[in-house]
């Protein structure tokens, strides 16, 4: 886990075995200066604290090493898990002479897939699939993009680039062998994008009845495939709603949390199953007049035609953006601050170690409304909160201060946390 020092800011580097040579915290060294938790002569002074190297300590536990909020950013360099493999299981059998040298690549594969942590840290954790050593926030760019994007961040963060990302080499594999191999990092393969693009996610919370159709029909515009989930509540037509949806999930809830909670925690179990998802919501704002046509704009940015919403889509499976929103309502621009949500929004973002720092009178960016795209990842930490309906006030037409209000505005601060793009679309004609 080296740690280094960008204009005073803590950078954690989630130092991932395989995918950049020479390393990438030698590379950084020397742009950055010398990282603290760097030691690869760990084995030899007989004083270790850890079975690995610092530098390949997982993820999970930072968490006791570093209080919340401690260290301001995480990145990673990740690579294809197919190449990283083969050019780890060369590296140790060729180079390092830890694999012994008449072992098969496909035998070396079977044998992985029984190792526990003990065979793991071993190998200083080198066979260890990327996503254990990424924590929730870490900002990640992939070794087959080249050195540019870790470089115009890094300059965002006042440091300066590096000079190129050269991959360790990997010799082409049998396709059974693949196949192995990316059953084997299925997480990896997933969580980073080297897999089969997965459906789309639709989260729709059906309050008022009405509105439905007019949701169905610009959802149905998507043109690559997608699985729709409807929440609604137990006041409403069952019976109509699966007949005009029949694709659908429907799951039935209290009235409570608006359209967040559903949302976000009564579908909790199906993000894992999507890279990209979509929050809908039947929208009236019945308490302004100003907002009558709302909706409509809201539909008209996110669900405007086959083209369009193919270019949302790849712009967040691409990583250039973490969540894209139609653009703020002009009568909504005001309200793009704490306000009185300040204070619950701290208890959650307290419990997502993040904690806020508040300036009541300075707008920031979220997805006014909460109808948006978003990468799946942005919103993990947030799903993994597990939050009860209890959590939400009973319903009371409240129009600001609660914890829905509170979520709607986090939206926002979790994806710059995590160093992704808020996109706003253009304002509908």
């Amino acid at each position: 886990m080296p740690i280094f020092k960008v204009s005073g800011q803590l950078c954690f580097c989630a130092s991932v075995p395989g995918c950049v040579e020479p390393s990438l915290e030698d590379l950084l060294q020397g742009q950055l200066g010398a990282p603290a938790f760097l030691n690869r002569g760990f084995r030899s002074t007989g004083q270790a604290w850890t079975a690995t190297s610092p530098q390949h300590v997982l993820a999970r536990d930072l968490e006791a090493l570093f209080p919340p909020g401690f260290l301001d950013h995480a990145f990673a360099v990740v690579r294809n898990p197919v190449d990283r493999s083969v050019a780890l299981f060369h590296r140790h059998r060729d180079r390092a002479g830890t694999i012994p040298k008449d072992m098969r690549l496909e035998d070396w594969v079977e044998r992985l897939k029984g190792f526990d942590d003990g065979d793991h840290e071993r190998f200083d954790n080198h066979f260890r699939a990327q996503v254990d050593f990424l924590p929730d926030t870490a900002r990640i760019f992939w070794v087959e993009d080249g050195a540019e994007p870790l470089n115009a961040w890094l300059k965002e963060m006042g440091g300066t680039g590096v000079a190129g990302l050269t991959p360790p080499p990997a010799e082409a594999v049998a396709p059974v062998t693949r196949t192995a191999i990316e059953a084997l990092y299925r997480r990896d393969m997933d969580r980073l994008g080297y897999g089969a693009a997965r459906p789309v996610g639709v989260f729709m919370h059906v309050f008022y009845e009405d509105v439905l159709e007019k949701l169905l029909e610009h959802v149905r515009r998507i043109p690559q495939p997608f699985r729709l989930y409807i929440s609604t509540t137990a006041t409403n037509d069952l019976e109509r709603i699966a007949a005009l949806a029949p694709e659908a999930e429907v799951r039935v809830f209290p009235n409570r949390g608006r359209d967040i909670w559903p949302k976000l925690w009564g579908f909790a179990d199906k993000y894992d199953q999507h890279d990209v998802v979509l929050h809908l919501h039947t929208k009236k704002s019945v308490h302004s007049g100003l907002l009558r046509n709302w909706l409509d704009s809201i539909l008209a940015a996110l669900l405007a035609d086959g083209p369009r919403i193919d270019a949302i889509i790849e712009e967040l499976r691409t990583d250039r953006a973490g969540i894209v929103s139609p653009a703020i309502h002009p009568s909504q621009v005001k309200h793009c601050r704490w306000k009185k949500n300040f204070a619950e929004a701290q208890k959650i973002a307290q419990k997502l170690d993040m904690p806020l720092r508040p300036d009541d009178n300075a707008p920031f960016d979220f997805p006014a409304g909460s109808m948006f795209w978003a990468r799946t990842d942005v919103l993990i930490p947030l799903v993994k909160l597990d939050l009860s309906q209890d959590h939400f006030p009973e319903e009371g037409g409240q129009t600001d201060g609660t914890p829905a209000h509170a979520i709607e505005r986090l939206y926002g601060v979790l994806a710059t946390r995590m160093n992704k793009d808020i996109r706003f679309l253009p304002q509908p004609a």
